[in-house]
C-alpha cells in the first residue's frame, strides 16, 4: 500500500512485513521506521471514531501536545492511523515508578489539547493516566485522539476509563439539586470541561484518591476550597452551557 506523509510525500508501506500487537481489541499496533519517519501505527477493521479529527489535524493544523498525525489510510479490510513515535512512558507508568510529576505542566498540556480538540468540533472520550504520555523535559502529550467523537454525538459511556466524568454527576446530585441527572446523552464538551477539573485535583493530590471515592472526595475538596467559582462553572456545565474561560480560571487556582 502507498501512504502520503506530510501532505505530499508518497511512501510505500507493507503491512504484512510488520508484527502487529494487540492493543484494545479489535485494534492492533506496530512501531516502525518508514524511511526517515519513526512511526506508531494503529489499525482496525472499523473506521476510527475520530477519523474526521485526524483529517483536520493533517489538512488544517496539528493539535498541541498530541503526537503529530502523519497519515491515515484505508487498505483492504483495515483503516490505518500513523503518528510520530514518542520517546518516554505513559503517565501511568511514570506514576507507578514514583517519578516526580510537574503538575502545572501536566494539567496545562492536557487542557490545551482538550481545548483545541473541542474547538475543532470533537470531544475526547477516554481521559486516564494511560492516555497521557510523559516525554523528556517534563513534556506531556495526550494520546489516543483517534477515539474522539464529534460534537453532534452526545456523551455516552463506552468500554473506556470512567474515572473523571462522575464528578459532574456527583455535583449535580449533591450540590446542583438534580438527583436524576444522567451524564449519558449530556454534552461531550461539558463533560470534558468537568473531567479536566477532576483530573487537575487528582494530579494535585498525586493521584492518590481511591477510584471508588474519587468523585465524592474531589467534589468535597472543590466545594470547600473554590466554592463560588466551582458552583458557578458546574451549574453551567450541568445545564449544558460550556465556559472555557471559567474552566481555565478554576484550573489555574487548583494547580497554582
Amino acid at each position: 500500500m502507498q501512504i502520503i506523509i506530510d501532505k505530499s510525500v508518497k511512501i510505500d508501506f507493507f503491512p504484512d512485513s510488520h508484527k502487529w500487537l494487540q492493543q484494545n481489541p479489535p485494534s492492533e499496533f506496530c512501531i516502525t521506521q518508514i524511511k526517515q519517519y519513526h512511526c506508531f501505527v494503529k489499525r482496525q477493521k472499523k473506521k476510527f471514531q475520530g477519523w474526521g479529527l485526524l483529517v483536520k489535524a493533517i489538512g488544517q493544523r496539528q493539535i498541541s501536545n498530541t503526537p503529530k498525525v502523519m497519515s491515515i489510510a484505508k487498505h483492504n479490510d483495515y483503516f490505518y492511523f500513523f503518528t510520530e513515535k514518542l520517546n518516554g512512558v505513559t503517565l501511568e507508568s511514570h506514576w507507578k515508578n514514583r517519578t516526580p510529576i510537574v503538575v502545572k505542566n501536566l494539567v496545562n498540556s492536557v487542557y490545551k489539547s482538550f481545548y483545541e480538540i473541542n474547538m475543532m468540533g470533537f470531544w475526547y472520550s477516554d481521559l486516564c493516566k494511560k492516555n497521557v504520555f510523559c516525554a523528556q523535559s517534563n513534556n506531556y502529550f495526550l494520546i489516543d485522539i483517534d477515539s474522539c467523537h464529534p460534537h453532534t454525538q452526545t456523551y455516552f459511556y463506552e468500554k473506556v476509563s470512567f474515572e473523571y466524568p462522575p464528578l459532574l454527576t456527583e455535583f449535580a446530585r449533591t450540590i446542583g439539586g438534580n438527583k436524576k441527572f444522567n451524564i449519558n446523552t449530556h454534552s461531550g464538551e461539558c463533560v470534558n470541561q468537568a473531567e479536566l477539573i477532576a483530573f487537575a485535583v487528582d494530579a494535585k493530590n498525586n493521584f492518590q484518591i481511591p477510584i471508588d471515592k474519587k468523585a465524592k472526595v474531589i467534589n468535597t475538596l472543590l466545594n470547600k476550597n473554590y466554592g463560588a467559582l466551582y458552583k458557578k462553572l458546574f451549574l453551567n456545565l450541568m445545564h449544558g452551557k460550556i465556559n472555557w474561560k471559567e474552566t481555565k480560571e478554576l484550573l489555574d487556582k487548583i494547580i497554582d
